[in-house]
């Protein structure tokens, strides 16, 4: 039987999820088999859109995703996805990164919370 995951924000179905869903680490979406619930373009989606809310701001933007999917935020992950040819594609970057070696130790939990 072929598992299907579907996105809580469209409700699309995927027969995939490492193509489709950004990586996480999250003890909120262990489940999930460690990716976000809601699917890659939408992600995205809602990225630009607060892009545009923050006034252009993309670190705003990135920072608020970071809050949505308990993910920490860091300005030096910031920097390092700016090597991303779209800003869309920049939050989708931004799960990977956490994960490099130098970034992945300052993503540890202190107190049950990621730092801000």
């Amino acid at each position: 039987m072929v598992e299907n995951y579907k996105c809580s924000s469209c409700g699309k179905s995927h027969k995939v999820q490492k193509s489709n869903f950004l990586s996480t680490n999250s003890s909120l979406q262990a489940f999930n088999n460690g990716y976000t619930t809601i699917c890659r373009i939408c992600i995205e989606r809602y990225y630009m859109k607060l892009i545009d809310q923050y006034g252009g701001s993309i670190e705003l933007a990135i920072k608020h995703c970071c809050s949505m999917f308990d993910w920490f935020y860091s300005d030096e992950i910031v920097a390092v996805t700016k090597q991303a040819e779209k800003s869309a594609s920049r939050i989708s970057l931004y799960p990977s990164r956490m994960n490099m070696a130098q970034f992945k130790s300052k993503g540890k939990l202190l107190c049950g919370y990621h730092c801000l």
